[in-house]
Parts: C-alpha cells; structure tokens; sequence
C-alpha cells in the first residue's frame, strides 16, 4: 500500500479529497489499493477519496475537483497514468489564458486548459504521510562565501543543530527549507528570512539561500498588485547598485520557498512575496478580489511572477524530515492505553509506521532507530534530548505556517501538565486578593516602533472599547495595568514587525466570570473584532503596515494580587507625633515652672525688706530671706 502510494506520487494526494462526490459512491475498503480497484470497477468513478481510520471510499466523477482538506484522508485517481505529476500537463504545458485572474472562481479556473489554477505544490512529490519528498536537484542561489550579507533576521533556530556542516545538510536535505544561517555559539538557523542586507550590529559565520527543484514561469506579473503577499525588503539604506539588482534578490526569494507562487518588485514599495510561514496569502483560485492593475503599488510595479515549484521525475529522494515534527518533545503513552515500537532510520518512516497502524495517532522517534507509536491519549511531554522528534499519524493542517525542525509550537508541551491559561499563585501569607484577567495579543505585520503617537492614544482606546463590549462590562474595567489608567490598553513591541496588546479586567471574586472572560479572550469573534478595529485605525500604505495585518490571540492569564491595605485615619497617621508633641509641651510647662521660681526670687531680693516687711519672698530667695530676718531679731 505504502510503496505503491510513494510510486506514484502524482496520483495519490494525503490531506485531499475529491469533490463533489458521486451519490450513492460510498464504499467499505480494507485498504487504500482496493479502494482504487473499486473505484476502477465502477463505470462512473475516475477518482477517489480514502479514509483509513474509517475505511470509507467515496467515489467521484470527471467533474469533481481536489481540494486540500483538514482530515486524514487520500485522494487518488482511478488510474495513475497520466495523471498530475512531473511530467504531467499541469506541471508543463499549463498557463492562464486571457481572462485571468477571472471575476469569479469559476472564471478564473475556465482560463486554464485542465478548467482549474494549478493547486500549489501539486507537482512536488509527496510520501503517504503528508509530507513532500527530497529533490536531489538543490542550487545555491545566494552564498556569503562569495559575497551575500546573509543577515537575515526572522528565522527559526533548530535546536540540537550545531555548526555550517550539520546546518547546511539538515536544511539540503529538507525541501520546505529556503536557506540557512550559522551564527553566535555555532547556532543553526532556517527560513525565508528578512532584510537580508543590512544589519549593522551582526555578521554570520555563514549563511546560504537555496532552490529546491526547478521552476517554471506561469504568468508576468509586472504592472499588478497581488494582495495578500508579505513585504521581504525595501532599498531604502542604497545597497543595491540598480534596480536589476534588487529585482534579481527579490525573484531569488521567492525561488528559495517552494510554498512561494508569487513576486513582486516596485521600487516605492520594495519587495513582496508569498510568505506560507504568516499563515496567509492571495486566494485560491485568484480573482480579480485580490489581484489590481489600478493601485499605485501596481502603477509601480516594475516586476514579479507567478510561479509553480516541481521536482523533475525522477529525482526525488526518500522523505527524512516530516513538516509537522517537533523537536525535543515526546508522546507517553497514558496508563492501560494501546503503544507500540517499531525500527525506523528517520522520522519520516517512524511517522509512515504510524500510518499503517488505525490507532495510531502520535509517534515518537528517538534518533536511535526506535520509533514509539501511541494512541490519541498520549501525553505531550519534553523530551530531554533535542534528536527525538515527534509528531502526528499524518501532517493533516496542509496551509499551516512554515515549521521546520525545531521550531517552537505555541501549545504547551505537556497538555495535561501545562494548562493553556497561566494563574499566577497568591501569596501565602493570608492576605486577601484581588483577580485579574490579563489579556495578551498579537498584530502582526503592524510595527510598533513607526506608530505616531497620535494613533497609539487612538488605538489604545479604541482596542479598550472593543474588549469591553465583548466582555460585557464597562470601558473603564479595562485597564493597561492592574494599577490603572482606565478605558485604555497597553501597546508594546512585538517581535518581527508585530505590535503587542495587553489588557486588565478586574474580576473579584474569582469566580465563572473570570473563566468566561478568558474563553472570550481567545475566541474568534473578539479576534475579529479586534481585527475591524485595527482596520478602522489603520491602513495599508501607513509606514507601521508591513504586511497584511493580522490579530492572533495569546492564552490569557489570570493575575492574582494583594488587596492593598486602606489608608490610615488622620488620628492613626499623626498620633506619634502629637505624643512627641506632648511630651515636649510637658517638658516645657515643667522647665518653664521652676524658670519662675527662681525669677520671682530674684525680684524679691531687690524689695526694700525694711519697708516692705509684709512681703515674704518664696522658693530660693525666700530661705535666704529667712536666715536673714532671724539674724535681724538676734
């Protein structure tokens, strides 16, 4: 079964199915070649769509078109011969006739000779799993060794890959891996990269840009804007000597990816291309929606492609990389559940061993040979050593953003040990709290650093606006720190050309509102109301707009903290000090009494005591009077 699907690589398509189906075309079939058989015995079948975990095999006519579907299914033909691949006519012979792009999908697909715009990658050869095969034909398009910056920033560093040697033949050996850099510590990095030229502060120990496969031209794009596509680098530091040169760059970028289908050079707009990594791009069949003569990016445009990428026939290798694998992460089976091991050379066959086996839903290969297969209970655990990789039966997600080996998935690497939203832990030392839920979002392609300030104070407060009518509660609940301003958001650097957005909505006690307000966090319609809003705040054009903006939700978190203690009364805060102040008055009164006394005896001693005998002076003065009058009597 397995053999037979990687022999023919352009009549079998994993992640694929075939629509719309034949009524009453639903068949049982113990295997993906039967299901074949069955569709050959059927008078109206020419294809096919198979699904191993439930043995279903529905049949489709001529009218029925491929479509990339999010299950674990193949689409296949009746017959293998003929059909999409290297040499067939879609991959050779087919380019848009007049009328493209078209009004509509069905217009657009009617300018084609096959009645549809070639799917992108259909003529990359692929493995059973889902994952496209090496091509033995690699070019090295840019090289530092013979004088390419190669300061590319944005890529993705693959941990456990040390060194130019073991950098340059993972990224030769993978097709999805447009180049590669090697820079502080002997890192390895992969990716499309950005601003490649100029980086004053970095120079890379080496770096190379590669083309997997050939390419074939299918349409001119100068005098157009293809929306959609992501900003590579604009000419605004003189690197290049003219524009050829830049346009040469620009074409090899797109060249590099073979996710790439479309370029283009204006020298006011600089470089654009089709970036699969930001998980967005021009639609699927192009329409006149997305694609304009009448802009003033297309008034510029002076360059650009539509391309398709292949592997010539028979030159593509054995699958090694599997694009949905992680690195340094591992499935545990859960207790009593069904696992198993089995031998495999690479991750790629560890993942087909998956495939063959119904409940199987994750594998584990641990760079030894060993490969570990589990059911869909297993836990999602780290792994100590960065060489075992893992992953799905079948990398289902085909438009998911560009992962190679290495890259950092955003989901927790143990899900049952790590909950997707983070609680800070009170104190222990019986305070009361108080509970927050901190919101966390990404913008991207909105660079933080080139946002006027008068579009910050805007958009912090409209954003506020925007959380607080879907939240439910009023503006001023929604804070850019515990501690306040009210009616008003945090914005901050992101990484890449990206803005971040923090909030605070106080929710004490902690209780169903605060789990409701971070499922409200995430959910899709606040990111879409997020999304209008930094629509209506900003436009594309604006120098802080890199890109098609894009709103991603981050898991939100609930932050715990003290309650702050009341203020103290005006008695409690002074009295120290109107003690202290007593005391000296006391002080005073006690020093001050015996200054009279002996000021008063001091007046009496210049008394005449013959005329004044009636008076008898006091304290002091008046023992000394005293002894006197006694000695008078004598």
């Amino acid at each position: 079964l397995f053999r037979s699907a990687e022999a023919h690589p352009g009549c079998f398509f994993p992640n694929f199915g075939f629509e719309p189906e034949l009524p009453g075309g639903k068949r049982s079939a113990e295997d993906l070649l039967t299901c074949q058989k069955l569709c050959v015995a059927d008078g109206n079948c020419t294809a096919f769509t198979y699904a191993p975990q439930t043995r279903d095999c529905s049949f489709a006519g001529e009218a029925a078109k491929r479509k990339p579907i999010a299950a674990s299914t193949v689409a296949g033909y009746g017959s293998c011969r003929g059909r999409h691949g290297a040499n067939s006519d879609a991959c050779t012979r087919a380019v848009p006739e007049n009328g493209f792009p078209g009004l509509t999908p069905e217009k657009s697909n009617a300018a084609w000779m096959n009645s549809y715009q070639p799917h992108s990658l259909e003529c990359w050869p692929m493995d059973f799993a889902g994952n496209y095969r090496s091509c033995d034909v690699v070019r090295v398009l840019e090289d530092t060794a013979k004088g390419w910056p190669g300061k590319c920033i944005g890529l993705i560093k693959q941990e456990g890959v040390l060194g130019t040697e073991a950098c340059e033949q993972l990224c030769t050996q993978d097709p999805q891996c447009p180049g590669w850099q090697v820079g502080y510590y002997d890192w390895c990095y992969h990716g499309v990269g950005l601003e490649c030229f100029v980086r004053s502060n970095f120079t890379p120990a080496a770096s190379q840009r590669l083309q997997h496969g050939e390419v074939r031209k299918l349409m001119d794009l100068a005098g157009w804007q293809i929306m959609g596509l992501t900003r590579q680098f604009v000419d605004n530091k003189g690197y290049f000597q003219d524009q050829l040169d830049a346009i040469a760059a620009c074409r090899k970028v797109c060249y590099s990816d073979i996710h790439c289908q479309y370029w283009q050079y204006a020298p006011k707009f600089g470089c654009w291309i089709e970036d699969w990594g930001k998980g967005y791009g021009p639609a699927y069949p192009l329409t006149l929606d997305w694609a304009s003569r009448t802009t003033a990016f297309a008034l510029d445009s002076v360059a650009g492609e539509m391309i398709q990428h292949f592997c010539p026939a028979g030159h593509s290798e054995r699958t090694v990389q599997v694009s949905c694998q992680t690195r340094g992460v591992k499935y545990v089976a859960s207790p009593g559940s069904w696992s198993d091991e089995r031998v495999a050379q690479s991750p790629a066959e560890c993942q087909v061993e998956c495939s063959k086996v119904a409940q199987c839903a994750f594998f584990t290969f641990s760079g030894k040979g060993m490969c570990r297969l589990c059911d869909k209970t297993a836990l999602r655990m780290q792994a100590m050593d960065q060489d075992v990789a893992s992953g799905p039966q079948v990398c289902a997600d085909v438009g998911a953003p560009f992962a190679t080996v290495g890259e950092t998935q955003d989901e927790p690497v143990a899900a049952t040990a790590v909950p997707a939203v983070t609680h800070d832990a009170p104190p222990g030392d019986g305070r009361p709290m108080m509970y927050f839920v901190k919101f966390n979002y990404l913008v991207k392609h909105m660079e933080y650093l080139d946002l006027g300030p008068n579009h910050l104070s805007n958009m912090k407060l409209r954003y506020a606006e925007t959380l607080a009518e879907e939240l439910g509660v009023h503006p001023n609940a929604v804070m850019p720190t515990p501690d306040g301003p009210m009616s008003a958001v945090e914005l901050g650097d992101g990484p890449l050309d990206s803005t971040t957005i923090t909030a605070y909505v106080m929710n004490t006690p902690p209780g169903p509102n605060t789990t409701n307000f971070e499922k409200i966090a995430v959910s899709p319609g606040t990111v879409a109301k997020l999304q209008a809003t930094t629509a209506k705040c900003i436009h594309l054009g604006n120098i802080a707009v890199t890109g098609l903006v894009v709103v991603e939700a981050r898991p939100a978190s609930r932050v715990a903290r003290p309650v702050p203690e009341e203020a103290a009364s005006t008695w409690a805060s002074w009295w120290p000090l109107l003690l202290l102040l007593l005391l000296i008055c006391i002080v005073v009164a006690v020093v001050g009494g015996l200054t009279t006394d002996i000021c008063r005896g001091s007046r009496a001693r210049d008394v005449d005591l013959g005329n004044d005998s009636d008076v008898e002076p006091v304290g002091f003065a008046g023992l000394a009077w005293q002894q006197v009058h006694e000695l008078e009597k004598k």
